[in-house]
């Protein structure tokens, strides 16, 4: 794990076990909300204080990334790449792109 973002992985994975994926963007008002799914694309159920905690890790963790777009960071890649807008789930192998 890259030391830059080891401490925001392992905060994530603190406060929302189980998590794979972080997909978060910045809003035109500044405030950034992670939604954030399992290995097998099922968005976890995390209270708004911690999905704002953790948008907020995510996009000071890499600076350099146009955060009005969304994104997602996954954990075990330590990558982060563009993605659907924030709400869309991701497609995996047990979901279909357009279910919840």
């Amino acid at each position: 794990m890259s030391s830059r973002i080891r401490p925001t992985i392992m905060a994530i994975r603190h406060l929302a076990p189980g998590a794979a994926r972080v997909r978060t963007h910045i809003s035109p008002r500044g405030h950034g909300y992670a939604a954030v799914f399992d290995q097998g694309g099922v968005r976890l159920s995390l209270r708004l204080a911690d999905r704002a905690a953790i948008g907020h890790w995510v996009t000071r963790a890499f600076p350099g990334i146009d955060w009005t777009e969304p994104h997602t960071l996954d954990l075990a890649a330590e990558r982060v790449f563009r993605s659907a807008a924030p709400d869309e789930p991701i497609a995996s192998a047990h979901t279909h792109a357009g279910e919840r």
